[in-house]
C-alpha cells in the first residue's frame, strides 16, 4: 500500500519526484476493497524521524595557542608548544606560528622517539580552557529541540493531476502525525477537482511531537463514484505530494525553498516515438533528435547560476556522450528550457538485435550538500532501450481509454504505426487497466491488423479471434499477444481490435504523450480521429535478429461451407489434401473449438443454437466464414 513517485501523473508539479496516491497497489492491483463506497487506498509513511535533538558542527573558533592535547599515556594536558597544524605541505607550530583554529583543522602531535618522530592525529584529544574548566573540543554538539526552535512540517499536494477521475468530496487526503504511541489526524482536506499544487504550513508546537521516534503519514481514500458502467471502475482518485520538509526557525512566511530542480520529463531521444526496433532505428538515423534538452526551475526569489550536465551510457557502465557542462544564470521564480546537441556515436554499437543506454541528467545551483534544500532533485535518468517493438507511450497510464455503451458491439479500434523498414509483425504487447472485479478480463475482442488507405484503415490483415484483457504482475507490465500468422509489413499499418460487447475494455492511456491522431474508432461504419490527447498503451512487434524476407504469395484459396445452417454435421469443400486447423467462436469471441479438420466434417449438434464464426487455417492462408446452427 506505498505511494507511486513519478514525474508523470500531475499537473505543473513544483519539482520532479512527485508521490501519488491512488487506487493500486505495488503489485499494479487495485484494492481489494475498491466500490462506490469510500476505503483507504496508499499509504505515504516517513522513516523515524528525529526531533528531540539535532547535530550541527561546532562553531568554536579559537587562537591555535590556547589548544591543549590530552596524553592518554601520561595522563598530562600538554600545551600547544607541542601540536602542529598544516598549510599546503608545511608543519607549522601552534604557539609559536599560532592562527585561527576551527574543527575542520587537521592537528597533530608530534612524539619524539629517539631516533625518529612519531605523528599522531590529536583531533579526538584536543581540549581548551574556557575560564572554568578543561574542557574537550567537540566536532559538532546536540542541542535539544524546544518549541521556541519553531519547528514547522510544510508540504505541498494536488487533487486529480491528468487522472479522468477527480476525487470526491470524501475521496480525502489525509496527514497524521505519530507520537505518544499512536497516529493522530493533524490535517485533512476534501476530495476536489484538479487546482495547482497548494502549499500546507503546520506549526510542531506541541512538546509531544519533540521525540526521537517521530513519524508522519500520509493517506487517501477510493471510491468508483458509483459509475452505472463496471468496465469504467479502473484507478481513480489521484493525490500528489511534493517537498515534504520539516526544519526549524521557520514561520508561516518561509514558504520560499532555495532549490533548482527538475520539474518536467527528459524530450527522448528519438523523434515522434518512445521506443524503436533497434534494427529499424540503425537504418534510420535521420529519427535521431538533434537534441536533448530539459526544463529546470528556480524556485526561489532571487536569482541563481545553475550547473547543467548530462552523460549517457550503454549498460551497464560504457560512458558513450560526455558533453562539455554548461551554466546559466536563471531568474527567479523561472523556468529554464536546457539543450544539449544529441550523441550519434551511439549508433555504432554492434548489438544485432537490441540496444539499452541510460542518461543521467545533473542541476546544481552552487549550493553545498549541505545546503542543498532538496538533492534528490538534483538528477534524473532516462532509459533509452531499443528492442523490437515500435511505442508512441512511456510506458505508464495515466487514464484509461476505451469504446463503450450502446452501439459499440461490433466497434473498432485502429492505433496507426509506419514501420521505418519492412519487416515481419509478430504480435501486439498491450496494458489494459485493471478494472473492479477483473470485470473487463472476461470480455472477448478480435486482434486487428490493417493496411493503410487515405490514412484510414483499409485491407484487413490480421483478424484474430478469441483475445481478452490479461493482466500482469508488477506495475504496468504489458502482456504479449502473439499473431497466429505473423505479417509482412512494408509500410503505414495500423493496430486494435473489433469489438464483442458493448463493454469498454479499457486500455492504458499514457496523458504525456500526444498521438490521437493515430488514434482512430468506427462505431457507425466512419473512421473517426480520438478527441482525447493521449497515446494508447498498445505496441507492435517486429522480428527480432536479422529481417526476414517478403513472404511468397500463396495461391488464393476459396472454401465453402455446408450445410449452413447446420444441425449435425458441417463440411468445408476445398480442403482435400489440406492440413486445415479451424476454430469456432461464438460473436462474443469465446472459442468453443480447436482442432484439426476431420475428414469426415465437423460434428456441431453439441453447440447451442446461434451465429458462430468459423476459421480455417492452412499453409499460412486464414478464411473466416459466418455460421448459423439451428436444431
Amino acid at each position: 500500500n506505498f505511494a507511486y513517485v513519478n514525474r508523470t501523473f500531475s499537473v505543473n508539479p513544483p519539482s520532479a519526484g512527485v508521490a501519488t496516491l491512488d487506487a493500486l497497489n505495488q503489485s499494479g492491483e487495485l484494492y481489494a476493497t475498491l466500490s462506490s463506497n469510500q476505503s483507504v487506498g496508499d499509504y505515504l509513511t516517513s522513516k523515524y524521524i528525529n526531533l528531540h535533538h539535532y547535530t550541527v558542527k561546532n562553531p568554536l573558533q579559537i587562537p591555535t595557542s590556547q589548544l591543549l592535547y590530552y596524553d592518554n599515556i601520561s595522563g598530562l594536558y600538554l600545551n600547544a608548544d607541542s601540536l602542529w597544524y598544516i598549510q599546503g605541505a608545511s608543519l607549522f607550530n601552534c604557539n609559536s606560528q599560532p592562527t585561527t583554529f576551527n574543527v575542520d583543522m587537521y592537528i597533530a602531535y608530534i612524539q619524539h622517539i629517539p631516533p625518529d618522530s612519531v605523528i599522531h592525529d590529536a583531533n579526538s584529544n584536543l581540549y581548551y580552557f574556557n575560564g572554568t574548566d578543561t574542557v574537550p573540543i567537540l566536532y559538532s554538539t546536540s542541542p535539544t529541540y524546544t518549541l521556541a526552535d519553531s519547528l514547522y512540517f510544510s508540504f505541498y499536494y494536488q487533487s486529480q493531476g491528468y487522472s479522468a477521475n477527480a476525487p470526491e468530496a470524501g475521496d480525502s487526503l489525509v496527514l497524521q502525525f505519530y507520537f505518544n504511541d499512536e497516529w493522530k489526524t493533524v490535517w485533512r482536506v476534501a476530495g476536489n477537482t484538479l487546482h495547482p499544487f497548494r502549499q500546507v504550513m503546520i506549526p510542531l508546537n506541541d512538546t509531544a511531537y519533540l521525540i526521537r521516534d517521530f513519524r508522519f503519514r500520509f493517506y487517501n481514500y477510493v471510491s468508483t463514484g458509483g459509475s452505472a458502467n463496471p468496465s469504467w471502475n479502473n484507478n481513480c482518485d489521484y493525490w500528489h505530494i511534493d517537498y515534504v520538509y520539516i526544519n526549524k526557525s521557520r514561520s508561516q512566511g518561509d514558504t520560499i525553498p532555495d532549490d533548482i530542480c527538475f520539474t518536467d520529463q527528459i524530450v527522448p531521444f528519438i523523434k515522434n516515438f518512445r521506443a524503436v526496433p533497434w534494427e529499424h532505428f540503425k537504418a534510420s538515423p535521420s529519427l535521431r533528435n538533434d537534441t536533448i534538452s530539459f526544463t529546470i526551475r528556480n524556485l526561489n526569489n532571487s536569482g541563481k547560476n545553475a550547473n547543467r550536465n548530462v552523460n549517457v551510457f550503454s549498460y551497464p557502465s560504457t560512458l558513450v556522450f560526455n558533453p562539455s557542462p554548461s551554466n546559466e544564470n536563471i531568474n527567479a521564480f523561472s523556468d529554464s528550457i536546457v539543450k544539449f546537441p544529441a550523441p550519434d556515436n551511439f549508433l555504432n554499437i554492434s548489438q544485432q538485435d537490441s540496444a539499452s543506454f541510460y542518461a543521467r541528467f545533473t542541476v546544481s545551483g552552487g549550493l553545498s550538500e549541505e545546503e542543498r534544500f532538496y538533492g534528490s532533485n538534483d538528477t534524473m535518468f532516462q532509459d533509452i532501450r531499443f528492442k523490437h517493438y515500435y511505442a508512441y507511450d512511456d510506458g505508464v497510464a495515466e487514464n484509461g481509454f476505451g469504446l463503450g455503451g450502446i452501439g459499440t458491439q461490433g466497434a473498432r479500434l485502429a492505433y496507426r504505426y509506419n514501420t521505418l523498414v519492412p519487416d515481419t509483425l509478430r504480435g501486439i504487447y498491450m496494458y489494459f487497466n485493471p478494472t473492479v472485479n477483473n470485470y473487463t478480463s472476461g470480455k472477448y475482442f478480435y486482434l486487428m491488423v490493417w493496411s493503410n488507405s487515405n490514412s484510414r484503415p483499409s485491407e484487413i490483415l490480421c483478424e484474430q479471434i478469441g483475445e481478452k484483457p490479461e493482466f500482469g504482475e508488477g506495475m504496468y507490465k504489458f502482456m504479449y499477444y502473439a499473431l497466429d500468422t505473423p505479417v509482412w509489413i512494408t509500410d503505414t499499418f495500423y493496430i486494435g481490435w473489433k469489438q464483442t460487447t458493448t463493454d469498454l475494455l479499457n486500455i492504458g492511456f499514457d496523458a504525456n504523450n500526444n498521438t490521437r491522431f493515430h488514434t482512430l474508432y468506427n462505431i457507425s461504419g466512419v473512421w473517426e480521429y480520438s478527441p482525447y490527447d493521449g497515446s494508447l498503451m498498445m505496441r507492435p512487434v517486429f522480428s527480432t535478429g536479422p529481417f526476414l524476407s517478403a513472404p511468397v504469395a500463396e495461391q488464393q484459396r476459396t472454401w465453402n461451407v455446408f450445410p449452413n445452417p447446420a444441425s449435425g454435421r458441417l463440411f468445408i469443400e476445398g480442403t482435400e489434401n489440406s492440413d486445415c486447423q479451424i476454430t469456432i467462436a461464438d460473436l462474443q469471441g469465446r472459442q468453443v473449438l480447436s482442432a484439426r479438420y476431420p475428414a469426415e466434417g465437423i460434428d456441431v449438434s453439441p453447440f447451442e443454437n446461434g451465429v458462430y464464426l468459423l476459421t480455417v487455417l492452412s499453409n499460412g492462408a486464414r478464411v473466416t466464414r459466418k455460421i448459423v446452427i439451428y436444431k
